[in-house]
């Protein structure tokens, strides 16, 4: 409510005090005192009887009631400029308010278009449960639930969940927990964190993982210990063991690759000298005795950090190996580098540092060329194989600069017949490059291509992954032992085994989370060409691993229920006695590098 008695009023009170005042003091005076002088009349000149002293007073109070006049003046003129000044001073700030809506709306516009291309349930709800945005994922399994409670939604419940962790994320934590939905049998990793509107009001973010599908026990599968040895040292996850102080005992060439430290500065040393950090000590240390104890824990992570000292974000599978009587003789680590994932949740709130962090990314090759084979965009992992920095090659031409010179004339013509639509630019390829050195990589190649609204190519965006010091796998592969079981039945990659007649013989547990098929399915009773894409895809992989050694590539399989699973797959004949007597290979789902491509495209086109 505005306030009566401002200075305004009172002056204006006091004024209108004074022009009675000065008009009624002198006749009533005059009055009592017998005198005929009325008014102002004195004043201004009329003859007779006048007291003196009233006069004195209608004077002083005529005078004051001119400087209070003229200040009245000056003050209102003073407020009304005021006024002005606040009026302005207001219009800026709503025009401010607005521009900063506007841009926070568009940006929460481009998230929502991101999230609804994540296979992942994303969901995001204020501080009272309600739904402020689900994703398309989210929405295709419990339906449309925008401003309704997450409890209600999600688990049917008129009750807050009593595993809910909103209260820790409200406080600004970030909290992991795996959970098993009661409605649906599934079982997520829920990831959330808060989220701070433009209001100054606080949400909170939530992505739901389905991580339902377990390992599942595969048949009795072994191997001499040279052929324990060599599938340990070549597997594509990075796996180490260790015994009961921590100490590392075994180092294979993945775990070299993620951490930096090569088998002679790992081996002997503890764990706490080289990747894991000291923080971690007592957790550490829990696990280490739970596991020579008998037990294994899955979906562990873990903040390492490798040579250099930079941080790696590891998921981590760590369980017993068991010798033929049944001790354990070491622990099993399996960890994935999950660091490009961490960096992508860390950044959903602005896509433009989401894309960052995807440029930043060393483990990939990510160029964009435009129409004349000049190159626009050279991020660091191109910079780690190349030698050179992108101030040096942007507005470059790509094919005088890397490709050799054997190869120069036969990529641009492709690339000039794919322009004119002539013939299609490939998606996937591998290709050679050259270094600053003048060393020659094979670079396995994943193309999109970019077009304008007439359908003309206007840039090539290629994402790559360097495969050239992939080895060929070891040559033998014979009957298993025991004490192997539990390692194969742990890797968090595919392995499938076939004989002579082509059937499968081993099928271990994450081949029925990546697949849909079970060992029970599968084992005697179906071939490759069953998760091929065609009966021709899976000859032509036997053939290129029985000719050359090794298949190596990336391709399709295909699920049970008939989804087609990006995949690498990797492929060598098992030997005896220098006979190929079947077929070793293994698969890794590299849909989120898939999903990361996508999303680099979105945002790409977006800023």
């Amino acid at each position: 409510m505005r306030r009566i008695f401002n200075i305004k009023n009172f002056l204006n009170l006091f004024y209108i005090i004074l022009i009675f005042g000065s008009f009624l003091f002198v006749p009533y005076h005059n009055i009592r005192t017998g005198f005929t002088n009325w008014g102002l009349t004195g004043l201004l000149g009329a003859r007779g009887p006048v007291n003196a002293a009233a006069l004195a007073v209608q004077r002083a109070l005529t005078f004051a009631l001119i400087i209070f006049y003229i200040y009245n003046l000056r003050l209102k003129r003073k407020i009304r400029d005021e006024n002005v000044e606040i009026d302005l001073a207001i219009r800026e700030s709503d025009d401010r308010r607005h521009r900063v809506e506007k841009e926070y709306f568009k940006l929460k516009r481009q998230m929502q278009n991101i999230f609804d291309t994540m296979d992942d349930l994303v969901f995001i709800c204020s501080g009272d449960f309600k739904i402020e945005f689900m994703n398309k994922a989210l929405r295709n399994v419990f339906g449309e639930g925008v401003g309704k409670k997450c409890h209600k939604v999600l688990y049917n419940s008129e009750d807050v969940c009593s595993w809910c962790f909103a209260k820790r994320i409200f406080k600004g934590e970030f909290v992991t927990t795996e959970h098993k939905h009661e409605g649906n049998s599934r079982i997520y990793k829920i990831s959330s964190s808060p989220l701070v509107n433009p209001d100054g009001s606080m949400s909170k973010i939530s992505v739901m993982h389905d991580i339902t599908e377990g390992r599942i026990l595969q048949r009795k599968l072994g191997s001499s210990e040279q052929y324990f040895r060599n599938l340990f040292e070549n597997l594509p996850v990075a796996c180490f063991g260790y015994d009961r102080e921590a100490k590392i005992i075994a180092w294979n060439k993945a775990a070299s690759k993620l951490y930096g430290f090569n088998k002679k500065e790992t081996l002997g040393r503890s764990m706490f000298e080289t990747m894991a950090k000291k923080e971690d000590y007592k957790k550490s240390m829990f696990y280490i005795k739970e596991v020579f104890k008998g037990k294994s824990f899955n979906g562990l992570q873990w903040e390492d950090r490798n040579a250099k000292g930079a941080i790696r974000y590891v998921y981590t599978n760590t369980y017993p190996l068991y010798d033929l009587d049944g001790k354990i003789t070491m622990g099993i680590s399996a960890n994935m580098d999950i660091t490009p994932q961490k960096r992508i949740e860390q950044e959903l709130k602005s896509s433009k540092s989401h894309l960052e962090k995807i440029m930043d990314t060393p483990q990939n090759l990510i160029v964009e060329l435009d129409r004349d084979m000049r190159i626009k965009m050279f991020n660091k992992g191109c910079e780690i194989i190349t030698g050179y920095s992108s101030n040096e090659v942007i507005g470059k031409d790509w094919i005088e600069l890397f490709i050799p010179d054997r190869l120069k004339n036969t990529i641009r013509i492709v690339f000039e017949e794919a322009k004119s639509d002539r013939n299609i630019l490939p998606s996937n390829y591998e290709s050679p490059i050259l270094t600053k050195s003048g060393e020659e990589r094979i670079i396995f190649w994943s193309n999109t291509n970019l077009k304008d609204e007439n359908g003309q190519i206007v840039s090539v965006i290629a994402i790559g992954g360097d495969i050239t010091v992939r080895k060929r796998a070891q040559q033998k592969i014979i009957d298993s032992e025991e004490k192997y079981k539990t390692f194969l039945e742990s890797v968090p990659i595919h392995v499938g085994v076939i004989d002579e007649s082509g059937k499968f013989i081993i099928w271990n547990k994450y081949s029925e989370k990546m697949l849909g098929y079970t060992s029970h399915e599968v084992l005697d009773k179906i071939s490759p060409k069953d998760i091929h894409e065609s009966e021709k895809e899976a000859r032509e992989v036997i053939e290129i691993a029985t000719k050359e050694g090794i298949f190596d590539r990336e391709l399709n399989l295909i699920h049970k229920d008939g989804r087609k699973i990006p995949a690498r797959l990797v492929v060598v004949p098992k030997i005896i006695n220098d006979k190929i007597v079947g077929f070793c290979g293994f698969a890794e789902d590299i849909g989120d590098r898939k999903t990361t491509q996508k999303e680099l495209l979105a945002a790409k086109e977006k800023l």
